[in-house]
């Protein structure tokens, strides 16, 4: 059982010292809490289902452990990671901020992780700034990067309806990539505006690649002029 193998693990931790140890006694809290129904499984890696109510106290002893062999500032990478998936299951993300700020590591996911923290907490500027950046410098066609970026410039900036979030994707457009347009176009759909001329413009850049249709699929059933639409279906 799991709570077998959990207490096996730990009494290895105390005759060896090894991390290894500790970080299997995690998985195994984990894994009695949950963490094999099927919310979980199904979740992508950086969309965790938070835990119910009633298994917070597994988790957060499951966090202890880790916490067991070093502080969060100075823990391995792969300690890291697992005490962060830990940290998002309790919701605690104040907690996931000061870490990842105290480490200063510019590893992308856990930048992206530190983003996806504090838009979660409504400090979009902050998380902004963090996914711009991710953009620029590792990857401009990161959907996660797209989607947050997109949805947090308009929560900061919702005078604005979005200007802010497409002037930053237009930029970017020179790398040649497609996620900048997609992003302008699911710019749109949040401002619920007719994207007749982003998806034209996104099938004069891109139409010849055969991700179009999947790409502007939800896009084309808003589109406004019949004529728009029937031009690229005929193409």
């Amino acid at each position: 059982s799991f709570l077998r193998q959990q207490q096996t693990a730990m009494r290895l931790f105390k005759l060896f010292g090894t991390e290894k140890y500790l970080r299997w006694a995690s998985v195994c809290i984990e894994l009695q809490n949950g963490a094999l129904e099927t919310s979980a499984l199904m979740a992508q890696g950086d969309d965790i289902p938070p835990v119910e109510a009633g298994f917070c106290r597994l988790l957060q002893l499951a966090s202890m452990v880790l916490e067991k062999d070093s502080e969060p500032e100075v823990m391995n990478q792969k300690c890291l990671f697992q005490y962060l998936r830990v940290l998002r299951r309790l919701g605690r993300h104040k907690t996931i901020i000061k870490v990842l700020q105290a480490r200063r590591d510019s590893d992308p996911e856990l930048q992206f992780i530190l983003a996806k923290s504090l838009h979660t907490l409504e400090m979009y500027n902050h998380a902004s700034t963090i996914l711009k950046n991710l953009m620029e410098t590792r990857n401009a066609d990161d959907w996660r990067y797209l989607k947050i970026f997109v949805e947090a410039q308009m929560a900061f900036n919702s005078q604005f309806e979005g200007d802010s979030a497409t002037a930053v994707l237009r930029a970017l457009r020179h790398l040649g990539k497609r996620g900048p347009w997609l992003g302008e176009l699911y710019a749109t759909s949040l401002m619920r505006l007719e994207p007749d001329s982003h998806v034209m413009e996104y099938f004069k850049n891109f139409g010849h690649k055969r991700s179009f249709f999947a790409d502007v699929e939800a896009s084309l059933f808003r589109v406004g002029n019949p004529e728009n639409l029937l031009r690229v279906m005929e193409v």
